[in-house]
């Protein structure tokens, strides 16, 4: 998770916004595609549109512009979501990188933590882990 300003005003990224939840394809109009800001406009159709089913994610997408080293400043980093079945030694390293991080912020970095429900099609997320693990990685 990333604070958009800082990757907007340091130049990594060449487009953001939120995505758009749909049951269907986005349709491209090809005949519109006569310049490069009309095949972005149609592109960008493409890369922010997912499926409904995901709509509880309420994604905010970024692209990176190509032309940028893919390096962003420290403080734009906010948070990080470790997926429900993340590898206990990949989790313990994620959490003593921002633990050393956040050493030296006064906006700490939040480490939070994706969980399935058990009723629905559906990820929560929560800052606790809320997972017992079981051959080391974690499920619910």
């Amino acid at each position: 998770m990333f604070k958009e300003v800082e990757l907007i005003m340091y130049g990594l990224c060449s487009d953001c916004g939120d995505v758009t939840y749909s049951n269907h394809f986005p349709s491209i109009n090809g005949e519109h595609i006569t310049t490069e800001i009309n095949f972005t406009r149609e592109f960008k159709k493409v890369i922010f549109t997912k499926s409904l089913n995901w709509a509880y994610e309420k994604e905010f997408r970024i692209t990176l512009n190509p032309e940028k080293e893919r390096k962003f400043k420290k403080r734009a980093l906010i948070g990080v979501i470790l997926g429900f079945r993340a590898a206990m030694e990949k989790e313990k390293y994620i959490l003593s990188v921002v633990n050393e991080a956040n050493k030296y912020r006064d906006d700490k970095i939040v480490v939070y933590y994706a969980n399935l429900s058990t009723q629905k099609y559906e990820m929560f997320i929560f800052e606790k882990p809320t997972k017992t693990v079981v051959e080391n990685k974690r499920y619910l």
